[in-house]
């Protein structure tokens, strides 16, 4: 890659992180931090990137990455916690559950979405849940679904009359898992790509 401040376009490339501006010729600089909404989706990120929420209408454009399979329990996740806004591109088969650990500090509060990371939801029949597990990895503090954007779900400890499980915690390691949502009444076939997104706020 090339380094910032060094000339980029008509072949060549910038490193990770940077930007050529403008594109061809140009100068690699640091790309530019955008705010998001996670909720409403009337701010959306640029391509590869997704909406980090800090809150339930707050946030900021960021990379993704991608899920990493085995991930069905937060015994299998537990390796790859993460203590940073991060965002995770999946897909659902029907029965399947992807989980990420989140790390919390003391008093912390959780925020996550599953959605297509820039406040829409992929799914148009069915829906999309989020369970959060407590430090256990086993007690199921919070299940939310159908709450927005559009058929899928979101949490937001901030909240804490709406979402009191998942705010003011324990110092600790907690596990939010996605999963299509299967009952008497909804049945949610394959979901070819979902984002789910997770932050720990003080």
């Amino acid at each position: 890659g090339t380094v910032a401040g060094a000339r980029c376009g008509s072949g060549g490339a910038c490193a990770a992180g940077l930007t050529c501006s403008p594109p061809s010729p140009g100068v690699c600089s640091a790309a530019a931090v955008t705010d998001c909404d996670p909720l409403g989706g009337t701010t959306r990120c640029s391509a590869g990137q997704a909406c980090l929420a800090s809150s339930s209408v707050r946030g900021r454009c960021g990379a993704q990455g991608v899920e990493t399979e085995p991930n069905d329990t937060a015994a299998l996740s537990a390796a790859r916690a993460v203590s940073t806004p991060s965002a995770f591109v999946g897909a659902l088969a029907y029965g399947d559950v992807d989980c990420v650990p989140v790390v919390v500090p003391a008093g912390g509060n959780l925020v996550a979405f599953v959605s297509d990371g820039n406040g829409r939801c992929p799914v148009t029949s069915g829906a999309l849940a989020l369970d959060l597990y407590d430090t256990d990895g086993v007690t199921v503090r919070l299940t939310t679904t159908q709450n927005g954007p559009g058929l899928c779900a979101h949490m937001d400890g901030g909240r804490r009359s709406v979402f009191p499980s998942a705010g003011g915690l324990v110092a600790g390691t907690y596990t939010v898992c996605a999963r299509g949502v299967q009952s008497s009444t909804v049945r949610t076939a394959n979901v070819a790509s979902y984002v789910l997104t997770v932050a720990a706020t003080p």
